[in-house]
């Protein structure tokens, strides 16, 4: 009970902000933008699917509108197979908030799941530009924050940064605006991540600090100098070599 009632006042904190959020952060994509166009076509966001009753996947691009969209599909309790190379920082948030208030496992995973009959119901790389590798990146990484248990299995690529202001968003707000739009963005997302369990600061502040332009692909050969990065994921299967727990049980 308490932990829905903190993650209440959470959703509606990112409820009042997501608005501003989704007015001036367009989705931030790894493949090259399409021209813009008199009337632009309606972009497909993330496509959540249910493999049986208690394993679901989320891929695709973060969209407006996924959060409303996808919470209601959602039961109390799942096991989520995250595939996406982002988007929409404040749809991220707060499909990510709603995770938390459940009892949420997330997993990225280079390999099929073969159900009990035999049947491939999961292939994972199968996103649109991710040339065949499974990726979690720039928001899709708060999504995978927002499990209790974090599964990172094969060699996977969990990507972080900071967020974008897209020049057509800046074309038509003042400096002054957007600095302060900036600011709160930080904000919000600085406390949202410290809520989803990101207890180092640094940490945190890498996905504030790394460009945009850029991203911070998770390793286990970075683990040594700096163990809170560790934390990210609660359990390990071959990780790129490294199979490890920091929970028990």
């Amino acid at each position: 009970m308490n932990k829905l009632i903190k993650w209440t006042s959470i959703l509606t904190v990112l409820s009042i902000v997501i608005f501003g959020l989704v007015s001036h952060y367009a989705p931030d994509m790894l493949t090259t933008k399409t021209e813009d166009t008199k009337e632009e076509p309606k972009l497909e966001g993330l496509t959540f699917t249910k493999i049986d009753d208690s394993l679901y996947t989320l891929t695709g691009v973060v969209r407006e509108g996924d959060c409303r969209k996808i919470v209601p599909l959602m039961p109390k309790r799942f096991a989520v197979i995250l595939e996406s190379k982002g988007g929409n920082l404040g749809e991220g948030m707060c499909l990510a908030s709603h995770f938390k208030i459940r009892d949420v496992i997330t997993i990225v995973r280079d390999t099929p799941v073969i159900n009990e009959l035999g049947k491939e119901v999961y292939t994972p790389a199968t996103i649109e530009g991710a040339d065949g590798k499974v990726i979690c990146a720039s928001s899709c990484s708060l999504l995978f924050l927002g499990g209790d248990r974090r599964y990172l299995i094969g060699d996977v690529y969990l990507g972080i940064h900071g967020p974008r202001t897209p020049p057509e968003a800046s074309a038509n707000i003042s400096k002054q605006a957007l600095e302060a739009s900036a600011y709160r963005t930080s904000a919000v997302l600085l406390d949202v991540l410290k809520k989803l369990g990101v207890e180092d600061e640094t940490v945190r502040m890498a996905f504030i600090a790394i460009p945009s332009t850029s991203m911070y692909w998770l390793r286990p050969t970075d683990f040594e100098g700096k163990p809170a990065l560790m934390t990210l994921a609660t359990n390990y299967r071959n990780f790129w070599g490294f199979t490890g727990s920091i929970v028990g049980g």
